[in-house]
């Protein structure tokens, strides 16, 4: 990692959203930074700590891209939930930033796999059937971001449980008042404080924005992306690019039987872990 410049601890997050993803981080991010003493990143997913490109531009770079006017400076990158395909997350962002408080995003984890099949699939990243996609459930990214107990033990390691908040994206769906409340309480800041960008419901279906499509395909538009003005940046990134319209694909009940049996004991430890029953869900 690129170490020149001083990055003061003042311009970096105090606060990571970690994943997973489709689990509702893009609309938390929003009602996260409509707090006025929080302040999200303006790119949602900066990917620093999972990406070995990105995480060579240095802590200078990443400092660059929070107000540190705020109380609670904070981003949001499911990257950070995908090992063992993204390694080495939680050490980065103990070493950098090790007073982090981390917010986990979780939901059914068959649900979660058939949304994350569908996100790569409409992306054009992805040409399989979902059967052929989870032929084998071993060492698969779609299966892995769903084993939950593996993701948060690795974070485990180096944080301790109060530093980290998981909440299940049905309440903040169901329940969102009262769930940020708790999210608010969990930061120290005013957990009376309501918007009506609570009122919605964000990035649903995952489209990528054309500034997303830049920045993910060349080096030198990530590393320049602190410095685009604000008017620029979003209407670069209200711009939606197209994509394929997909339909939700048919998991046959042995499949379905084959996924529950599988994440049983990661399910079993990670409500153990979370201290919470996740009644509603299918595993």
């Amino acid at each position: 990692m690129a170490t020149s410049g001083q990055t003061s601890s003042e311009t970096l997050p105090n606060l990571i959203l970690v994943g997973a993803m489709k689990c509702g981080t893009s609309s938390m991010h929003a009602y996260l930074d409509a707090h006025p003493d929080i302040a999200m990143s303006r790119e949602k997913e900066i990917n620093f700590f999972s990406f070995d490109r990105y995480w060579e531009l240095g802590p200078t770079w990443y400092g660059r891209h929070f107000s540190s006017s705020a109380i609670i400076r904070g981003e949001s990158s499911p990257s950070y939930s995908k090992f063992p395909h993204r390694p080495n997350v939680p050490e980065r962002i103990k070493t950098l930033i090790p007073d982090t408080k981390l917010i986990y995003l979780v939901r059914d984890p068959i649900e979660r796999i058939i949304s994350h099949y569908m996100h790569v699939r409409a992306t054009g990243r992805e040409d399989r059937s979902i059967s052929e996609a989870l032929s084998s459930l071993e060492n698969n990214p779609y299966v892995d971001t769903s084993r939950y107990f593996m993701q948060i033990e690795r974070y485990l390691r180096h944080f301790s449980e109060s530093s980290i908040l998981i909440v299940d994206s049905g309440d903040l769906r169901n329940a969102r008042n009262e769930t940020l409340r708790r999210v608010f309480r969990f930061l120290g800041v005013d957990d009376t404080f309501r918007s009506s960008v609570h009122d919605s419901v964000y990035h649903v279906s995952g489209q990528p924005s054309l500034l997303t499509k830049i920045v993910r395909r060349h080096r030198l538009a990530r590393s320049l992306l602190p410095y685009v003005p604000r008017i620029i940046f979003n209407k670069l990134s209200a711009y939606e690019t197209r994509r394929r319209s997909i339909d939700p694909p048919f998991l046959s009940d042995a499949l379905r039987s084959e996924l529950r049996a599988y994440l049983l004991d990661d399910i079993r430890q990670f409500r153990q872990t979370a201290g919470q029953k996740f009644a509603t869900w299918s595993v």
